[in-house]
């Protein structure tokens, strides 16, 4: 049976055909020219660990993890309900708040390039297996916040060009933290 399919930096076109991932694990159709929308059942199965859609022309409401797109709306509040390990949504035009993030997230979670704004949610805090965070080029404001120095897996932390101030809580271990473009 057929667990990963990588057909990626090819030339496709057309939409994502429904049910593509009922068995898959992996699935990677980046930087192809698919269009339309996402197949709502395209992040469903609970076996599925990674999809990767990134730099393709797709639009419409957000099912999950697609960077680098023209998505709109929301992140769905259920998206929590997904068992997958990396979720790359940088690159859209998505907004509203931020929901409760999958606690299965153990390798990145990019939510870069959006318009979100206010402070970073402290809710992230419960995601203590990851290892890279990029915030970069939002509208978070306030403080950072010391809960982002003990969240145990992170090695890397992005909030570049946001809106942030005061002062870096201390890293322990081997870490880096890009600020650039704040008022830290």
């Amino acid at each position: 049976m057929l667990t990963h399919f990588a057909a990626n930096q090819n030339r496709f076109v057309g939409n994502i055909p429904l049910g593509i991932t009922t068995y898959l694990r992996n699935l990677d159709l980046s930087f192809n020219n698919l269009n339309g929308t996402m197949p709502q059942d395209l992040l469903s199965p609970m076996n599925l660990q990674f999809v990767d859609l990134t730099s393709n022309n797709l639009e419409g409401p957000i099912p999950a993890n697609i960077s680098g797109n023209k998505l709109s709306g929301r992140i769905p509040i259920d998206i929590s309900n997904l068992n997958v390990l990396e979720l790359q949504l940088g690159g859209n035009q998505l907004g509203g708040p931020i929901p409760e993030m999958l606690l299965s997230l153990q390798i990145a979670l990019n939510l870069s390039l959006y318009l979100f704004k206010g402070p970073i949610p402290s809710s992230l805090s419960r995601l203590t297996s990851l290892e890279v965070l990029d915030l970069s080029y939002n509208r978070f404001s306030g403080q950072i916040l010391d809960f982002l120095a003990r969240m145990g897996g992170l090695t890397r932390l992005v909030l570049s060009f946001n809106q942030l101030s005061g002062i870096v809580p201390e890293f322990q271990g081997f870490f880096s933290v890009e600020t650039c473009g704040n008022m830290v």
